[in-house]
């Protein structure tokens, strides 16, 4: 092999649950297919775009989970894995185990405020080097500390930061790189991500780091995506849906550090599948019956959630679907009924679970306001109120 070859992976999420149902056996099946995938195609190089974990402060199987797999990683040779942490990561969970981290050819990058020399990552290959930038979530108040003026932030001041930041090495590399978990250009979101504001910036424009990087691997986003093709910039999205909502294909990036990159995607195989069915009192026993008769046909487990649309409440419907799916591999994990009046806007129990505060703040404000749309400026001071309260109550801010 004469150039370095690299996987791309992120968001992780480990720990997540979906309603109250674990998906450690899920998260547990995509790692072992990734150590695979890293022996059978001789990868040199994984990135792993932040958010590894779902909350700050991980459950313990979660934790044993990602620890025996980056011990797995200490056995393959000329390999290293590069690791940010995302806005759902603990900085200070990262810097317990970091010698554990270096012993098996993994290294960790949690700090933006470090120096930018201490944000590079040099990998000599054949004579050449392979340099990364790497660039972890951070809050606004670790931006600000690197302007001239933090008090009065223009949009000026941060273009050149940012813009220095990446144009900027300490040594020469043959092969440009560059790992961040934040918002990046024109993207899809998939819905369950959390909205990120840099003092009034709610992406970071591509062409502030197209002329510097032969490969941008974000992290963030859930849904896969190129946003640009030439240096590519790739969110891969999450490796198994987060929701009900967000589609079963989901992907890893592949590429060689060479002249010609041949990046590829390939499919992340699923050991369960989630399937939103929407129906209405009428149809809903033969669906959940092809539904369950799929699975079987398939041989793979399915989480199903159900919303219909009813006039009236109907007692026991949600009792006759779980013995509809009993003994299959169908698990019913939430029933929504829809009761439209008045036309109203359909908002069911299932949707309100899964909005994170930004989504709930917006819904309320159109709600009180007839549909208003919500100035920017109010959904960024929102935003940074519930940063700040997050500090504050966050056992690892000091």
């Amino acid at each position: 092999m004469t150039s370095l070859k690299v996987l791309h992976t992120s968001d992780w999420h480990l720990g997540k649950k979906l309603f109250s149902a674990s998906r450690l056996d899920e998260q547990s099946f995509f790692l072992d297919f990734l150590y695979n995938k890293i022996i059978n195609q001789k990868i040199n190089l994984l990135i792993i775009a932040g958010d590894i974990f779902d909350v700050t402060n991980p459950p313990h199987d979660a934790l044993k989970l990602f620890y025996e797999f980056i011990y797995r990683l200490g056995d393959i040779q000329d390999f290293t894995c590069l690791i940010i942490t995302g806005n759902h990561d603990s900085e200070a969970l990262f810097n317990i185990p970091k010698d554990f981290f270096k012993l098996n050819n993994c290294y960790i990058y949690n700090n933006f405020d470090l120096e930018s020399e201490a944000l590079e990552h040099y990998i000599p290959f054949n004579e050449k080097t392979i340099g990364v930038k790497l660039l972890p979530y951070f809050r606004n108040h670790q931006l600000l500390k690197k302007l001239q003026d933090p008090l009065n932030p223009t949009p000026e001041e941060i273009e050149k930061y940012f813009k220095s930041f990446f144009s900027n090495w300490s040594k020469p590399a043959d092969f440009k790189i560059l790992v961040s978990h934040h918002c990046f250009g024109p993207y899809s979101a998939a819905g369950s991500e959390q909205a990120i504001f840099l003092s009034g910036l709610d992406h970071i424009p591509l062409n502030w780091v197209t002329p510097y990087f032969d490969y941008v691997a974000l992290g963030h986003i859930h849904k896969k995506q190129v946003l640009f093709e030439s240096p590519p910039i790739v969110y891969t999205g999450s490796p198994y849906p987060l929701r009900f909502s967000e589609s079963n294909n989901k992907k890893i990036a592949i590429f060689e550090c060479d002249k010609e990159l041949n990046l590829k995607f390939e499919d992340i195989p699923l050991s369960k599948k989630l399937i939103q069915l929407k129906t209405n009192l009428k149809d809903y026993k033969n669906q959940v019956l092809d539904i369950i008769s799929q699975a079987q046909q398939d041989k793979i487990p399915v989480y199903l959630e159900v919303i219909i649309q009813l006039d009236r409440p109907e007692v026991g419907l949600a009792d006759e679907i779980h013995s509809l799916c009993l003994n299959t591999p169908v698990t019913l994990l939430m029933i929504s009924p829809i009761f439209k009046q008045n036309n109203e806007k359909e908002t069911t129990l299932s949707d309100l679970d899964q909005l994170d505060l930004n989504e709930l703040f917006i819904n309320f404000f159109k709600e009180k306001f007839g549909d208003q749309v919500v100035p920017e400026e109010l959904i960024q001071t929102f935003q940074s109120l519930m940063e700040e309260s997050q500090n504050e109550i966050s056992p690892n801010h000091h």
